[in-house]
């Protein structure tokens, strides 16, 4: 639609990746290459550990509270601000962050 590029699970254009988030500062950033063209994406979160067993121990659990980014991407939705060790295994069509690349930019 318009300026969209709107890309289904099939589309080889459509990328998964775990990206991981600092366990010692409250922003993470990214640099994010897509044909050949570099952009950052900083994401801002609190992180609080969370008591898992006395076998595994201790796990982060984050909370995103907001991003930027540079003008290759377009947009940056986030779908579930709550990231933590069960966000791994959240299906293909439900992430907690998508990344939008703007075409013209790359």
């Amino acid at each position: 639609v318009g300026d969209t590029l709107v890309n289904d699970q099939a589309s080889e254009l459509t990328k998964r990746y775990p990206l991981p988030l600092s366990l010692s500062a409250d922003s993470t950033g990214f640099v994010l290459n897509a044909n050949g063209k570099r952009d950052t994406l900083y994401i801002r979160h609190t992180m609080i550990l969370s008591f898992i067993s006395e076998n595994c121990g201790f796990a982060p659990n984050y909370v995103i509270s907001g991003f930027r980014y540079t003008k290759g991407i377009d947009s940056v939705k986030i779908s579930d601000a709550k990231v933590n060790q069960n966000s791994i295994a959240k299906n293909v069509n439900d992430q907690n962050i998508t990344i939008y690349f703007s075409a013209a930019a790359h």
